[in-house]
């Protein structure tokens, strides 16, 4: 390995009473050590924010779980409809059960989850036309091959009408 170093002595980046082997010793050193040390930081602080994003996630996962075990267990949740202040005795119980919780969320007067029986509605209507379609082409299918095992299409019909894709 060659390393070429080109040294301008007009600059003046030594002291007078070095000489020029320690300057150029010293300012190598400096420098390698500068460097090093600028990517020793950088890993050891990826490592550490990697380290420490890692434990708190953990924590934070074991927490949330016992949080809403505890929550399913007690059959409590937060109320959505709760203010303090409401008048109304209903909008200031604070926690419900999950029964109470469901009723509202589907209720017909709740207009924030409404579209979920939409949804529901959409979805139902969508996946029992896809089955009708699937059981139509199925029953074509079969209703074509026991025709011409009987002999009851022509030579080609079968092949045109079974095509691959």
């Amino acid at each position: 390995m060659k390393i070429t170093v080109e040294v301008n002595l007009e600059d003046r980046w030594f002291d007078e009473d070095q000489n020029l082997d320690e300057a150029l010793k010293s300012t190598i050193t400096s420098q390698v050590k500068q460097k090093l040390w600028s990517e020793l930081k950088v890993k050891a602080e990826k490592e550490i924010l990697t380290q420490v994003t890692e434990q708190v996630n953990k924590e934070l996962d074991g927490k949330i779980q016992k949080n809403v075990k505890e929550l399913i267990l007690e059959d409590k949740f937060k109320n959505p409809n709760y203010y303090q202040g409401s008048g109304d005795p209903a909008r200031t119980i604070e926690f419900i059960t999950l029964k109470e919780l469901t009723h509202y969320m589907f209720s017909s007067n709740n207009t924030s989850y409404s579209n979920i029986t939409d949804l529901i509605k959409k979805l139902s209507k969508a996946f029992s036309e896809e089955m009708k379609n699937r059981y139509d082409l199925s029953f074509a299918s079969q209703l074509v091959s026991k025709m011409n095992e009987q002999g009851l299409l022509k030579e080609g019909v079968f092949d045109a009408l079974v095509e691959k894709k």
